[in-house]
């Protein structure tokens, strides 16, 4: 941050008796470079690269409340100063909710009180500028550990935690629209093997190749993959009916089919679809779509099973 000394200000006013009585003051106070705009319009575009304004709500294209939201909302990150000759409390107190930082009345500014206005109001606006900041890092923050604490670490997919709560919300919407539910649950054929055989760095591999072939497969909004745990994954198709459900079943088989590094596996799918108005939760599209996947574990595997 500048010394003040080395502050810019810049002053728009478009009587010149005033504006020679502040830039005099400005001057004998010690600060920086001054500057002079006779209208709001000048103002702004003399504005970017200043670091206080002294601005008069008297303008020729521009009065009153109306100039202070204008200037602020084109440069957000200069702090603002008003100067006017009103006495008026409500027009004081309605310019600092506008965004200026203090209100200066022209017939009683003195220079001690100019200096101490813009010197806290360059401090005022550059903490609140960094509290918005820090605010901003803090909620980026607390979104990525929100991802994190919902993502499996492996796959980059979602975890069992948040497909619970996938699955709670995409049941209600769908309810509340209408709308048919239909969920995947995918179990990889002898996988112990994989890891028993050729070692779990190959068998995370295989795991995360699987991840891809669903989440090629998941592209819609309301589409969700989910690595429930090992060698199990679910595939969320919110709006999706039966014949969706089904050929989505293929379309995973045969992507996992196609696996050839760092090894060849095969998948058991058990598909089941919740209709509207249907009174039961989702727990039992669930249980549903578990049953159908020990069924097709039961057929010879390497296929998907439908619960009707």
């Amino acid at each position: 941050m500048k010394r003040f000394g080395e502050l810019t200000v810049l002053v728009v006013e478009n009587e010149d008796d005033h504006a020679i009585i502040v830039t005099t003051q400005l001057a004998r106070l010690g600060f920086g470079a001054t500057r002079r705009a006779r209208s709001l319009a000048e103002g702004i575009e003399a504005a970017a690269d200043v670091d206080v304004v002294l601005l008069d709500l008297s303008l020729p294209d521009s009065t009153g409340v109306d100039s202070v939201e204008a200037f602020t909302a084109r440069l957000p990150e200069i702090p603002v100063v008003v100067l006017t000759a009103s006495r008026d409390e409500t027009l004081s107190e309605a310019v600092v909710r506008a965004g200026a930082q203090d209100f200066l009345v022209k017939g009683d500014l003195t220079p001690s009180e100019l200096d101490r206005s813009l010197r806290f109001a360059r401090e005022r606006h550059f903490n609140y500028r960094r509290i918005l900041e820090l605010t901003r890092e803090l909620e980026s923050a607390n979104e990525r550990l929100a991802r994190l604490a919902g993502t499996d670490g492996l796959t980059g997919l979602f975890n069992r935690r948040h497909f619970e709560e996938v699955m709670a919300a995409e049941w209600r919407r769908c309810g509340r629209l209408g709308l048919p539910l239909s969920l995947l649950l995918l179990d990889l054929d002898d996988f112990k093997s994989v890891n028993d055989v050729q070692g779990h760095p190959v068998g995370d591999e295989a795991l995360v190749a699987v991840a891809e072939i669903l989440r090629a497969n998941s592209r819609r909004e309301v589409d969700h993959a989910a690595r429930l745990g090992g060698d199990e994954f679910a595939l969320v198709l919110s709006g999706g009916d039966e014949a969706r459900a089904r050929s989505m079943a293929e379309r995973v088989l045969t992507g996992v089919r196609g696996i050839r590094r760092p090894c060849r596996v095969t998948a058991s799918v058990g598909v089941a679809t919740a209709h509207p108005g249907r009174a039961t939760a989702y727990p039992t599209l669930i249980r549903e779509a578990d049953r159908a996947l020990y069924a097709a574990k039961r057929r010879g595997r390497d296929a998907w099973q439908s619960s009707d």
